[in-house]
């Protein structure tokens, strides 16, 4: 059992769940903010399409640590990191220029469903019990502030870092 620093109280068995969703119901908050400050300009979201794709998609994730190790080994994970950096690199250059390019957006999000499907499918042979998961993203215009994240960069002295993250992800699991 899992005890709570503040009360001494325990906590149930699946209070990773609960943070996780009370974390990402911060991050929701925090872009509200910026999305009621966007709005009147008619920018905030970025990569709709490939948001979409994302939650629309059936993500199967390794179970144990064998399985995480061999599916990295055996290339089946290979197509994702190349992708996300192309997704950071969009995103930074947007968010820096304040200009959306729906071309890119669109062929990321085309690259991610044709790259999804076959890794997937690798993924599949490759793992004994895998669970079914979603992915939740956003990506909005400038990216997301929030204090966790400040207060964690100026806790480990960090000189070089980004003023924002631009973007986030809830990964759960399908029941």
């Amino acid at each position: 059992m899992i005890w709570a620093e503040e009360n001494d109280l325990p906590l149930p068995e699946d209070h990773t769940a609960h943070e996780r969703d009370r974390k990402w119901q911060q991050v929701q908050a925090a872009l509200e903010k910026r999305r009621r400050w966007l709005r009147p300009l008619g920018v905030f979201g970025r990569l709709a399409k490939l948001s979409s794709n994302f939650k629309s998609t059936t993500f199967q994730m390794p179970t144990t640590v064998v399985d995480a190790v061999n599916s990295i080994d055996q290339g089946a994970t290979a197509t994702y990191p190349a992708l996300m950096a192309d997704i950071f690199k969009y995103l930074l250059r947007a968010n820096n220029s304040g200009m959306p390019k729906p071309n890119v957006e669109d062929r990321l999000a085309a690259r991610f469903s044709r790259l999804h499907s076959t890794a997937q499918t690798s993924f599949g042979k490759k793992m004994e019990w895998p669970i079914a998961s979603q992915i939740t993203s956003a990506f909005p215009s400038g990216g997301i502030q929030h204090n966790n994240v400040n207060r964690l960069l100026l806790m480990s002295s960090s000189e070089h870092h980004l003023a924002s993250v631009p973007m986030a992800f809830l990964i759960s699991r399908q029941d």
